[in-house]
């Protein structure tokens, strides 16, 4: 049987450790196991959290609903750790399939800020298999970041779906981080009128990695609004895929999509893949996307390193330049700031 080890803990980034302690509340997973009593949640909270419970059918089942109510005018501020490890024990190790499938629920008019890191930290190749799903009441407002950072012995297949009632707004940045390979599935419906749905997603693979996205934001109803922006990092010998589809449904006039996908080649290894896909039918919307693949600029990077600075840092900070539009997007400086300490604890 798996067990966690308060140890365990120490996997996050210390600046990560540092900005969770200021979050209303905070929830711990192991191997997709809900952890109560590391987790905090008060009592009488506008948050509850119900686990999943396995059955005789369905042993491996793990994972938690998360119910977030309208607090007084406040948004909450929602830090949820996953962590990852095979290790049975301290002398035995095993490469175990690890899944798990949360849910979180907005009531209506409810707030919040939520930072959702996965942490696959392994010795030996395993696979982490999780899904997410956000479920918006009418009005709720939701602005959410899922990080994953992960070793090169970690594969990651990651699903995330939202659903959304009329005037609820999400933003959403997902970030992946290192990992042998990581596959994010993620889809938007956007399925009632006056919803407003944004999609950051900042990708950086180094060394062999492999990350693969896949995207569908679905209009299917009037006066929707969505945009998406996407870029992509890519050094070594990785590869990164991009693959997203922006659906208007003839019913879903008077809708505003806009989709843009840039990405970075840092060496003569590694290759990025873009293919995005419009399918519009109806006439009265607006829609717009745009996909460009580059490599540094040599004369800017001439420029830095006659000033004194070393090529490596120099393709770091013009990395960072490039990482600023999306940073800048995020509407929370809890999240974005949670986002930025996990980035500076990567390791490509």
């Amino acid at each position: 049987m798996l067990t966690f080890d308060i140890k365990t803990k120490n996997l996050l980034p210390p600046h990560v450790q540092e900005i969770t302690a200021k979050a209303d509340f905070v929830l711990y997973f192991y191997n997709g196991i809900f952890l109560s009593n590391e987790s905090k949640i008060s009592k009488h909270a506008s948050l509850t959290v119900q686990p999943v419970v396995s059955t005789p059918t369905s042993q491996n089942r793990r994972g938690a609903f998360v119910r977030v109510a309208k607090p007084d005018n406040i948004s909450s501020k929602i830090v949820t750790i996953h962590m990852y490890d095979n290790a049975l024990s301290e002398t035995e190790s095993l490469a175990l399939p690890i899944s798990s499938h949360n849910t979180y629920f907005f009531d209506k008019h409810s707030r919040a800020e939520i930072f959702e890191a996965h942490i696959a930290k392994n010795t030996i190749e395993c696979m982490v298999k999780n899904a997410t799903d956000f479920v918006l009441d009418q009005g709720a407002q939701v602005i959410a970041a899922q990080v994953i950072l992960s070793d090169l012995g970690a594969i990651v297949e990651n699903q995330v779906k939202s659903q959304q009632k009329e005037n609820s707004y999400l933003q959403l940045m997902t970030c992946s981080l290192g990992g042998k390979a990581i596959r994010n599935d993620i889809s938007f419906d956007l399925s009632a009128q006056g919803v407003s749905t944004d999609h950051i997603s900042l990708n950086i693979a180094g060394n062999s990695s492999n990350i693969i996205n896949s995207t569908v934001i679905n209009h299917e109803v009037e006066s929707t609004k969505s945009e998406q922006i996407c870029k992509n990092i890519v050094q070594g010998s990785a590869h990164i895929v991009f693959n997203g589809r922006l659906i208007i449904a003839q019913d879903a006039q008077k809708s505003d999509a806009k989709q843009s996908v840039q990405s970075l080649i840092l060496s003569d290894s590694a290759s990025v893949d873009v293919q995005p896909q419009l399918e519009i039918f109806a006439d009265d919307v607006k829609a717009a996307h745009g996909a460009t693949v580059g490599q540094i600029d040599a004369e800017e990077l001439f420029y830095l390193q006659s000033r004194g600075i070393s090529r490596e840092l120099a393709e770091k900070m013009i990395s960072q330049g490039f990482q600023h539009e999306l940073m800048s997007k995020v509407k929370s400086p809890f999240v974005k700031q949670l986002i930025n300490s996990c980035m500076q604890g990567a390791e490509l």
